[in-house]
């Protein structure tokens, strides 16, 4: 999985109940061919002053060259202790596939314009899909960081750059195809929200 070149998100907020719309995607490679597309729609609902229910989502996941997938989903996000924002999402797919993914990420303030974060995604696999090249269990962990100014809080372009490693039988089977079990790549894009 490569980290998005591009990033955009939209949200709305009506009476405690939090619409996201996220699309990632565009990463370009030697031939200018996008590695990955994903599209994401869902509902949440606030529980209490730290945490979010997300209600439902609809992540349809395009690829070029590579059978598509579509999942549907159900996660909390929120605060951690010391301030951590944290999100563990199941995703249900198609022939039975899950994927839980667990996120963490911290701002550090230089000023309020100038952040810097630090994240970590570690994502988990029910069972294994060979179409995708994807193993059972710990498949992959993925850390960046990225230095965003924020010109509004509702608009920050950033830079930063990301390692992603593969694990198990998804290692196994990119080794098998030749390619690289750990990946950095340098990422520039744009966060916004209305």
């Amino acid at each position: 999985m490569r980290q998005p070149l591009l990033v955009g998100e939209q949200r709305a907020v009506a009476e405690h109940v939090t619409q996201l719309s996220r699309v990632e995607g565009a990463v370009l490679g030697v031939e200018g061919d996008a590695a990955s597309i994903q599209r994401r729609l869902e509902t949440q609902r606030a529980t209490d002053g730290l945490a979010d229910r997300g209600e439902s989502e609809e992540r349809p996941r395009r690829q070029p060259d590579d059978p598509n997938r579509d999942w549907a989903s159900f996660g909390v996000q929120g605060l951690a202790p010391y301030l951590f924002e944290s999100e563990a999402t199941l995703f249900v797919g198609e022939e039975g596939l899950t994927n839980l993914r667990l996120e963490a990420e911290y701002e550090i303030l230089f000023t309020q314009k100038l952040i810097l974060v630090p994240a970590v995604e570690a994502n988990f696999y029910g069972k294994e899909d060979e179409e995708l090249g994807i193993g059972e269990g710990l498949t992959d962990i993925e850390a960046g960081l990225r230095l965003r100014y924020e010109i509004r809080r509702e608009f920050a372009p950033y830079i930063g750059v990301n390692w992603e490693r593969q694990f198990g039988d998804t290692a196994a089977k990119t080794r098998g195809a030749g390619d690289d079990v750990s990946e950095t790549t340098l990422v520039a894009g744009v966060r916004f929200w209305f």
